[in-house]
């Protein structure tokens, strides 16, 4: 197995940075001068050995206060080194190590020195590999990275928003991601328990064509159309929970393929208009005698407009019907699936009553029907999630499948992970957990080298990382970036408080700046004897004082001891 493990990259200029140097590698620290330009580096005292555990090759966090460029840090590295040729304008330089030699890809025109003598140089080709880049954030910014197509982006901005006009673009969502996941072997790793509920939610009778969708798609028969759908709403009212959702997602699906077609049908290659006319004159000719028949009748026209793309010769067009089939036969089969499980209408949250809710145990009878219902999150008019769960764990959820999911697929032996706020809309608990997790679940799931990347604002995370193992932005140093090793303490372990006083640049600030004016305001009123002091409020914010030290000091000022 060829092992790669990119050890240091310097950039002239990107964003917030200048003249910046990154290490990467816990063993050397690497530093390069532009002005006599000479790459050097340093050796550092090695960790133990498999200190992170089997296959983690190297871990690194980049830390710093709010502004410090640690997101720009992250997609630094990963345009740099998958296509940084048509990414990066500027010079720039990588050290990599490869089956155990230093490496030195450059963009420069001339040659770099070295004084140590033991690092390869070779002109940067574009990519180096074999290594494969997974980049992940939960921050959702709209912020637009433009990677390379060779990193694996599945951070939240690429994934959101996943609405479209069409009902799939072909991709899972968020939601089988996370069944899937929770129903392999490897959920259970983490530790946690799985969700009880199911939740699907439908604003069907919300939303409604806008002016271009019903000119273009019902002509003459709109009245007729939305006279159709307020009969079938009040059908739907007195039905069981079972029949109701099945009887709304058949009719959902009839009325997001007749919004669909508006929008594929650009050319006019059909008359859409005609084709609903003779639904909904063949529905209202026809000897209606239940819902059910309505039921069938709507699966029947949602066939004949599917089936009147197949002469077209657009491939978009016929991948569309292609889908729309598919999403058809799931639902000529989930009439039976769905009578299995034990539905509750849910009616907290119906805004008005045009929200549909309905709710159901999270078992093994479910998860066949979750797989058929899972196509209904790509539809504009569902959306399926689990039911009850805090933010924290829908994060662990995001988080672990979406790399399960990627990881899969990999061929590559070497796997770069760059996580941006893991860890955000964690619990503290669940925050002091999050790293312990992530290397027991990613050597399960990925048997190649792994190389992590975290960026956090969490000083739990830190005290799981040695001080060699980190890199500290700041605006304020030359080249915004400092390597951990020039930490006076030990961050691995270290006391919370200590780190945050130190790497996370809070100084002495060691409480809540509400609070501390609060105390501050007292002091000096105290100090000043004034007689328009309320002793009764000073002496009850000095009882709601946590710490006992502070208490005790004002007590005594208020006693004037």
């Amino acid at each position: 197995m060829d092992k790669l493990k990119v050890c240091f990259i310097w950039v002239r200029s990107f964003r917030n940075f200048n003249n910046a140097g990154i290490n990467l590698s816990s063993t050397h620290k690497f530093y390069y001068d532009s002005i006599i330009n000479k790459l050097t580096f340093d050796k550092v005292s090695p960790l133990p050995k498999d200190f992170f555990g089997k296959s983690i090759t190297e871990v690194t966090a980049l830390i710093g206060k709010n502004g410090s460029g640690k997101s720009n840090a992250l997609e630094l590295i990963c345009k740099i080194l998958k296509e940084g040729n048509t990414t990066i304008s500027q010079d720039f330089l990588i050290v990599a190590e490869v089956k155990g030699k230093f490496k030195c890809y450059h963009n420069f025109l001339n040659s770099v020195n070295e004084v140590n003598g033991i690092i390869e140089f070779e002109e940067y080709d574009g990519s180096i590999d074999p290594l494969k880049i997974i980049y992940f954030s939960n921050v959702y910014d709209q912020r637009i990275n433009n990677f390379s197509t060779q990193v694996s982006d599945i951070s939240s901005n690429t994934r959101l928003p996943k609405r479209s006009y069409y009902i799939s673009r072909g991709r899972k969502t968020d939601f089988e991601y996370q069944l899937n996941f929770i129903t392999s072997g490897f959920y259970s790793l983490l530790e946690v328990a799985p969700p009880e509920r199911i939740l699907i939610s439908s604003n069907v009778w919300a939303r409604r064509f806008n002016s271009s969708q019903r000119r273009d798609v019902f002509g003459q028969n709109e009245q007729k159309f939305q006279q159709f759908e307020s009969d079938f709403r009040k059908r739907l009212r007195g039905l069981v929970e079972q029949s109701r959702l099945y009887y709304l997602i058949i009719f959902a699906f009839l009325k997001e393929t007749i919004s669909n077609l508006s929008h594929i049908n650009f050319n006019k290659d059909i008359d859409t208009s005609k084709i609903v006319g003779e639904f909904l004159n063949n529905l209202y000719d026809y000897d209606i005698r239940s819902t059910n028949d309505i039921a069938q009748n709507m699966l029947i026209c949602l066939d004949s407009l599917t089936d009147n793309f197949s002469f077209l010769q657009d491939i978009t067009k016929k991948n569309e019907s292609k889908r729309f089939k598919n999403q058809l036969e799931v639902l000529h089969i989930l009439k039976n699936e769905i009578f299995n499980l034990d539905i509750r209408f849910e009616t907290e949250g119906q805004r008005g009553k045009i929200t549909e809710l309905f709710s159901f145990n999270f078992d093994e009878r479910a998860d066949k029907v979750l797989r058929s219902l899972a196509i209904l999150d790509n539809s504009m008019y569902f959306n399926v999630d689990w039911l009850g769960i805090s933010s924290g764990h829908k994060a662990y959820l995001n988080l672990f499948s979406l790399i399960y999911e990627e990881v899969r697929r990999i061929k590559r032996n070497n796997l770069l992970l760059c996580i941006d706020e893991g860890d955000l809309y964690l619990h503290p608990k669940w925050q002091i957990e999050f790293f312990s997790k992530l290397l027991n679940v990613l050597p399960d799931i990925y048997d190649g080298n792994i190389q992590l990347i975290l960026t956090s604002h969490s000083p739990f995370l830190l005290s799981d990382i040695p001080k060699q193992c980190l890199t500290i932005l700041d605006k304020n140093f030359e080249s915004c970036t400092m390597d951990g090793v020039s930490l006076e303490k030990e961050t691995f372990a270290g006391n919370i408080y200590d780190l945050y006083e130190s790497p996370f640049f809070l100084g002495n600030q060691k409480k809540s700046v509400f609070s501390t004016k609060k105390i501050k305001q007292t002091i000096e009123a105290l100090d000043k004897n004034s007689l328009s002091i309320d002793n009764d409020d000073i002496d009850k914010l000095i009882e709601l004082i946590g710490d006992d030290v502070i208490r005790f000091h004002l007590k005594k000022r208020r006693n004037n001891d």
